[in-house]
C-alpha cells in the first residue's frame, strides 16, 4: 500500500500532465451495464469503451479480446499497432 503523501504526489503529477477526469450521467450508467452484459465484458472494460465513444476518441489497449469485442462500440487499436496506425485519420 502506498502512503497518503505518495498518493497526493501521484495525483498532483497526473494533474500536471493534463489528465482529465470523466463523469458518467445516470442514463449512461444504464448504457454501461447493457454494454457489459451484451458484450460479455467487465463493467471496467465497458467504461473505457463508453468513454471512448462519448468523447469520440480511439481506445488503445493491449487486450486483444477487448479490441475484438469493443470494435462494435468505439474505435479500438492494440498498443502494439500504434506505431503503424495514423491516429490523425479519425
Amino acid at each position: 500500500m502506498i502512503s497518503i503523501n505518495d498518493a497526493w504526489e501521484i495525483l498532483s503529477s497526473l494533474k500536471d500532465i493534463g489528465i482529465r477526469l470523466a463523469n458518467f450521467y445516470w442514463d449512461e450508467l444504464t448504457e454501461l451495464l447493457e454494454l457489459a452484459q451484451q458484450g460479455r465484458l467487465t463493467v471496467y472494460d465497458s467504461s473505457y469503451l463508453l468513454l471512448a465513444k462519448k468523447i469520440n476518441t480511439i481506445l488503445v489497449t493491449a487486450d486483444e479480446d477487448l479490441k475484438k469485442k469493443g470494435e462494435k462500440i468505439a474505435p479500438v487499436i492494440l498498443i502494439r499497432d500504434i506505431s503503424t496506425y495514423n491516429l490523425f485519420l479519425r
